[in-house]
C-alpha cells in the first residue's frame, strides 16, 4: 500500500462567523444518535461561535488547515486534550482555514480571551451526566476497531485491533516500528506509529535486514522516475509511494528523531551493495530549517562517508536556499532537495540519479533507501 500525503478536507460549507450551532458529525451519523460525546467529559459535540473576532491565548497545543469549521470542531472532537479552538476567519490561497486546538477554555481563563479580528473562538457546552448517550454506528470506531455496547444499547468502548489503542482506536500502540516488530509485526509493510504523542504516522517498516526496526524515510528504485525537485512545502510533508519512491516529509522526519536514532544507508547497483551506518541522527523542526545532526560512522562494503561535509546542515530547496553557497543554489543546480554544503556535497540521494560518489559504483546505482531505528 503507499502513503496519502494530500489532505481530504472539502471546501467550506457554511460560515464560521454567525450565531447558530453547528453539530459536527464523524463520518455516518445515525437518526437515532443525538450527539458525539466521550464519557466521562461529556462531549455533545455542539460548538457555538461564542466570541466571534476573538481567540485564547496561551493554550493551543495543535494547529492545522482545515476546510471548513465542521472539519475543525470534527479534530477537537477526536482528541481528548481538546476543550475549545479558534478557528480562522480568512482563507489561504489554497481555500483552507487556520484551526487551533485548545487544551482549556475561555470561561475557565476569560482574561485569556483576547481580541483578534483573524479569529473567531468555539466552545462547547457542558451537559450533565446522563443527558446524552450515543448508539454504534459505522466509522465510530476507527481503523478496524469494533464498537461494543451496553446492555442498553448504546455505546460502550471501542476495541482495537493489534497495533491501535485510544477511546476511538484513533492512536497508536507503537513508538516506532522496533515496538511494532515486538508485537509481532514482522513483514515489511506500512504500520502506525505515534514517536511523540502527538498522533498517528503512517510507515513504511524494514522488518527484515539487520534484525529489523527500521523505519524508511526516503526509498528511490530504478528507473527513478518519481519527481524529486520538490519545493519546501512537499518535503515538509512527504510525497511518492511506499511501492516504489517515496519521501517521508521532514515534519515526521523530525518527530521521529525527537528521539535520536541510527541512520541506516543503504545502496545498491546491479552487483554491489554498500551500506552506512550513522549514529545519535536527528533532524530539528521547521524554524531551524529541518538541520541534520549525527555522529560516529559505521561502513561497510567500501560505501564511503559522503554524508562527512552535509553534518549540521539546513535543509534546502529551490524555493528555500538554506545552503552555505552564498553563490548559488544547489538544490536547483541539483534538482533535489537536501542537506547541502558549500560545495553542493558529495551525496544527495534525492537527486534524478542518486549521488553518493564515495562509492565505487554509485554511477551504476539502480535502488537506494534511508531508515532509522
Amino acid at each position: 500500500m503507499g502513503f496519502i500525503f494530500t489532505s481530504g478536507d472539502e471546501k467550506p460549507v457554511m460560515e464560521a462567523r454567525t450565531s447558530y450551532l453547528f453539530i459536527f458529525c464523524i463520518l455516518v451519523f445515525p437518526i437515532h444518535g443525538i450527539a458525539l460525546t466521550r464519557q466521562p467529559d461529556l462531549r455533545n459535540g455542539v460548538f457555538v461561535p461564542s466570541r466571534p473576532g476573538h481567540a485564547l491565548k496561551g493554550y493551543v497545543f495543535h494547529q492545522l488547515l482545515v476546510g471548513s469549521a465542521i472539519r475543525c470542531g470534527n479534530a477537537c472532537l477526536m482528541n481528548d486534550k481538546c476543550q475549545s479552538y479558534n478557528y480562522g476567519n480568512t482563507a489561504d490561497s489554497d481555500g483552507k482555514y487556520i484551526c487551533q486546538l485548545n487544551n482549556s477554555t475561555g470561561g475557565s481563563n476569560p482574561s485569556d480571551l483576547v481580541v483578534d479580528e483573524g479569529f473567531s473562538y468555539y466552545e462547547e457546552p457542558q451537559l450533565q451526566p446522563n443527558q446524552v448517550k450515543i448508539n454504534c454506528y459505522e466509522g465510530l470506531c476507527q481503523n478496524e476497531g469494533t464498537c461494543k455496547e451496553t446492555t442498553e444499547g448504546y455505546f460502550d468502548r471501542c476495541e482495537c485491533s493489534t497495533y491501535y489503542t485510544g477511546k476511538y482506536c484513533d492512536d497508536s500502540k507503537a513508538r516506532d516500528c522496533k515496538e511494532i516488530l515486538n508485537m509481532g509485526g514482522t513483514s515489511n509493510a506500512v504500520y502506525p506509529i505515534n514517536p511523540d504523542g502527538q498522533g498517528i504516522i503512517r510507515v513504511l517498516c524494514d522488518q527484515t535486514r539487520d534484525g529489523g526496526g527500521w523505519i524508511v524515510i526516503q526509498q528511490r528504485k530504478t528507473p527513478f522516475n518519481a519527481n524529486f525537485y520538490a519545493n519546501w512545502t512537499t518535503y515538509e510533508e512527504g510525497f511518492g509511494n511506499t511501492s516504489s519512491e517515496f519521501w517521508l516529509g521532514n515534519k515526521a522526519i523530525h518527530r521521529i528523531t525527537k528521539t535520536p536514532r541510527q541512520l541506516f544507508i543503504y545502496l545498491k547497483s546491479d552487483q554491489n551493495e554498500g551500506t552506512v551506518k550513522y549514529y545519535n541522527f536527528t533532524v530539528s523542526d521547521d524554524s531551524g530549517n529541518y538541520r541534520n545532526q549525527f555522529d560516529t560512522v559505521q561502513q561497510s562494503l567500501a560505501a564511503g562517508n559522503a554524508m562527512s561535509d552535509n553534518k549540521g546542515r539546513e535543509f534546502s530547496t529551490f524555493d528555500r536556499d538554506n545552503d552555505s553557497n552564498q553563490y548559488t543554489n544547489c538544490a536547483s543546480i541539483m534538482k533535489s532537495g537536501w542537506w547541502y554544503d558549500s560545495s553542493c556535497g558529495h551525496s544527495d540521494l534525492n537527486k534524478n540519479l542518486p549521488l553518493w560518489d564515495t562509492w565505487f559504483d554509485y554511477l551504476k546505482l539502480s535502488e537506494c533507501c534511508m531508515k532509522v531505528r
